[in-house]
């Protein structure tokens, strides 16, 4: 491959790096604006982690402020976020 080549892939790859964040940080925006307690997936999202590490940790007993809703799956409150960093 020459050089040229890997340079364009590379800058390929950031552009998309970019744009990923961005997109992330738009959800990440919306979510914070308009929720007081997520889901796992959600709180996920926003921690940057698989929903299933925040499962484990609801479980653990590591967010105090937790509950379930009528489907009797987890939903954290966003303060958690700030509180226990991930």
């Amino acid at each position: 491959m020459t050089q040229t080549k890997q340079k364009q892939i590379i800058n390929a790859i950031d552009g998309l790096s970019n744009q990923l964040e961005l997109i992330r940080s738009l959800v990440n925006d919306t979510l914070l604006q308009n929720k007081e307690w997520l889901n796992s997936k959600e709180f996920a999202l926003l921690a940057n982690v698989k929903p299933k590490s925040v499962s484990n940790n609801v479980g653990k007993g590591k967010y105090k402020k937790t509950m379930r809703d009528t489907h009797g799956k987890h939903l954290i409150h966003i303060s958690e976020l700030k509180r226990h960093p991930l």
